[in-house]
């Protein structure tokens, strides 16, 4: 018999039985997890240690290295006794027939939720323990009787269909708004005369300059393939994700996460913005006025799909939820997605775009206005998102579940520098401070090593189609590729491959949405084990993951605030709320 004994700092008991019943590391006797474990001995990082308390778990025996689950008596109802999350125990209750190694497991005297960030711990420690036990049954035949095909790192079930829309927002000046649409179809839909999905390169000019790229032109490179005004699936309605480009992006940027979360159950609009001065013949506005339509064009984007949605004829008629809304986005995007989510007081009272450069001052007066968040919105996913252009106390106001995924700390300051931000190291937290600022349970930051700023797009890969459409040379392919954001060296430098760097947003990204949104059609149970530091560090070594910011330091007074740098790590560092220079006085 092998005994795993618990660290004087961490509690270990999560992960030693997840490797007990997902790997099969028990040895072919028995292995026992100890029945007491005190919280003083939790990791010192969240924040307090309560005296007094007790988790109790029950001995929990592995009986096979093939099958460890599969001799032990059925957990009795109520796995969790007290006060876990609706969500953990709905499912945990769900799923109880299929879970075979646990005997019992209670909180003992003290309430869970009392504190916040015990209520996170309880959460993480109950969702974990259900989570394993289920995924093991679940990859022995399923839940419910249901196969699992919603592996949210692979392709999902749904065949994915696209559709485009060039529309006109007359409350906005008659402000041209494109939407590239992605959604769920049925693969008996799917015929040899079945279309290609077509992306357009310019939806503002159509063919004028710039041909319309194929599914097919991009399926080569490892792209999910679409079809073009397929039916959309009657399985619906389902989820809608509004994603905004970065600056000076294009629609065709994100076609990875368009296919992929369509194929898992979710209709992704993704938004062109007009006067981004994303072609040298394209209108070009200032920045500061870019960061005033953005949000705006994301509520307009929902509200004209939510029309089509409710009007009968239209091919998207019954395929949206209406009250399961997310807004996404990338750089400029991921601000947007920030100010549409908490409001931005003032957005001209940003001084980032002219510390860097981008803009001089004084700023247009037409961009000294408020944004008002849109309360339609129920999650908001971040992918390197522009939270400069925000103050601490407005990005604490996000009020819903929130992913932030990023580069790391050290690629974040390499990007300053390439910026031009006279003080680089300012950009080192620009990930973890809105994930510090919102400081929710159900708030996450992914860090992906190897990736810059560009990363979280398919403007690299675009290069390669380019060059095969012969719209570029072989020596434009060659300068492109092997200059900044593609270049593998040098500084902010890549070294994550777009597959394995889209493959780890998309994954992250849908078992987000899956668990919040509570996807029918999802493996419930893996989602919930993914979003977890354990996950990370035994599973994706390109992932650092972290549900909390809050750790042991001193801080010099309350305008500062605490987060991690590293997972890996004990370290715990500072940095200004909002840094020096950053915004006009108040």
């Amino acid at each position: 018999m092998a005994t795993v004994e618990a660290h004087p700092k961490r509690l270990k008991l999560i992960p030693d039985m997840t490797k007990c019943l997902l790997r099969g590391l028990c040895p072919p006797d028995s292995i026992y997890i100890p029945s007491t474990f005190h919280s003083r001995s939790i990791d010192p990082r969240y924040g307090r240690r309560e005296s007094g308390e007790v988790v109790r778990q029950d001995l929990v025996r592995c009986t096979s290295v093939t099958n460890p689950c599969r001799s032990l008596k059925k957990p009795p109802k109520g796995l969790f006794a007290r006060r876990l999350s609706t969500v953990a125990e709905a499912e945990c209750n769900r799923g109880e027939k299929h879970m075979r190694a646990l005997k019992s497991f209670t909180f003992d005297s003290t309430s869970c939720f009392r504190k916040p960030l015990r209520a996170k711990l309880c959460r993480r420690l109950g969702i974990l323990v259900c989570s394993a036990l289920a995924i093991a049954a679940s990859l022995q035949g399923g839940v419910n009787g249901r196969e699992s095909t919603s592996d949210p790192g692979s392709l999902g079930p749904y065949a994915v269909g696209h559709t485009r829309y060039l529309l006109t927002d007359t409350n906005n000046g008659n402000r041209p708004v494109s939407i590239m649409v992605w959604y769920p179809a049925d693969p008996r839909s799917v015929s040899s005369s079945s279309p290609p999905a077509q992306y357009p390169l310019d939806p503002f000019t159509g063919t004028t300059y710039l041909p319309i790229t194929l599914s097919t032109d991009w399926e080569p490179l490892g792209y999910d393939r679409a079809y073009e005004g397929l039916p959309p699936s009657r399985n619906g309605p389902f989820p809608l994700v509004v994603f905004s480009p970065g600056f000076t992006d294009d629609s065709w940027m994100h076609i990875f996460i368009g296919t992929r979360l369509a194929s898992h159950g979710y209709v992704v609009a993704v938004t062109d913005h007009y006067a981004d001065c994303q072609w040298g013949w394209s209108p070009c506005d200032d920045l500061l006025t870019v960061m005033v339509n953005r949000p705006r064009d994301v509520s307009f984007v929902i509200s004209q799909l939510l029309i089509k949605n409710w009007t009968q004829g239209e091919l998207l008629f019954h395929t949206i939820d209406a009250e399961k809304l997310a807004a996404s986005g990338h750089s400029i995007g991921g601000y947007a997605t920030y100010a549409i989510t908490g409001g931005d007081n003032l957005v001209c009272d940003t001084l980032y775009p002219a510390l860097t450069g981008s803009d001089a001052l004084p700023y247009p007066a037409s961009t000294c206005v408020p944004t008002y968040p849109d309360r339609r919105i129920k999650t908001m996913i971040s992918l390197d998102g522009s939270s400069w252009g925000m103050r601490y106390h407005e990005l604490a106001r996000i009020s819903i579940p929130s992913l932030i995924m990023g580069e790391t700390v050290d690629q974040s300051v390499e990007i300053g520098t390439l910026s031009g931000l006279p003080d680089p190291t300012q950009l080192r937290d620009w990930i973890a401070r809105p994930h510090a600022a919102i400081d929710r349970h159900d708030s996450y930051r992914v860090d992906v090593n190897g990736a810059n700023h560009y990363s979280f797009t398919n403007y690299c890969d675009g290069a390669k189609v380019f060059f095969n459409l012969g719209l570029i040379t072989s020596s434009d392919l060659t300068a492109w590729l092997t200059s900044w954001p593609c270049a593998n060296t040098g500084l902010d430098a890549v070294t994550i491959s777009s597959t394995d760097e889209h493959e780890v947003v998309t994954k992250y990204m849908i078992a987000f949405l899956d668990i919040y949104f509570r996807n029918p059609g999802a493996n419930t149970w893996l989602d919930h084990w993914i979003l977890t530091p354990e996950y990370a560090l035994t599973n994706t070594p390109t992932v650092q993951f972290f549900d909390t910011e809050r750790c042991e330091a001193v801080l010099p007074d309350n305008t500062y605030f605490t987060y991690r740098p590293y997972q890996a790590s004990d370290k715990c560092d500072v940095a200004q709320k909002d840094p020096t220079g950053w915004f006009a006085p108040q």
